[in-house]
């Protein structure tokens, strides 16, 4: 009877310490959540602002006291259609050679400083370390130095006012780039390019 009992108050025991973990960790989960959850809102706050002043009609007060979060009278979505139709504000031309400049350098930077990188993480040629190091000096030299000399450059070529400026020295590599693709590629183990080339890889 003595250990019967014993047992059954270590059980009551565990099953209070057992509900009070719980209830401590439901609390602190409830708590965690309600402050990312306030997080949330205050990072939405000013995108729903400009959503709801972008809804406006023209001449409509934006700044009022209480703030008005949604127009009153009617929802103006013709202002997004003026705003990229506009002549004078042409902001789809702008979007669009965004998108085209951006690609491209992305493309471009890719592809010429994934190359350089592999063979300055994987060849062994002569000259390697030297190449190596004149690129890191490279990195030393500030970009408002070479500015106008390029500008200069490009404006002598005839590129002046096109997209090849922006988007062609992408395609020649950037120092800071293949700096990080090397040493990334150095942490890659040489076996698996072993195991790549027994399986057919080339």
């Amino acid at each position: 009877m003595t250990t019967t009992g014993k047992s059954l108050r270590s059980a009551k025991k565990t099953s209070r310490n057992t509900n009070k973990y719980r209830i401590r960790r439901a609390t602190r989960s409830t708590l965690i959540y309600a402050f990312l959850l306030l997080l949330c809102v205050i990072i939405i706050l000013p995108v729903g602002w400009m959503f709801a002043v972008a809804l406006k009609p023209d001449r409509f007060p934006v700044f009022t006291i209480p703030p008005q979060w949604f127009p009153i009278e009617h929802w103006e979505w013709n202002n997004f259609i003026r705003l990229l139709t506009a002549p004078n504000r042409p902001f789809l031309r702008y979007t669009i050679n965004t998108m085209i400049i951006v690609l491209g350098n992305i493309f471009g930077t890719i592809i010429s400083c994934s190359l350089v990188g592999f063979a300055f993480a994987r060849l062994k040629f002569r000259g390697r370390d030297f190449l190596f190091t004149v690129l890191i000096i490279n990195m030393l030299i500030p970009w408002q130095v070479l500015m106008i000399p390029q500008f200069l450059m490009f404006h002598k070529i005839g590129w002046y006012g096109t997209y090849l400026p922006l988007i062609l020295p992408s395609f020649l590599g950037n120092a800071f780039y293949i700096l990080l693709i090397r040493q990334y590629m150095l942490t890659l183990p040489k076996e698996l390019e072993d195991a790549a080339r027994i399986d057919g890889c080339n």
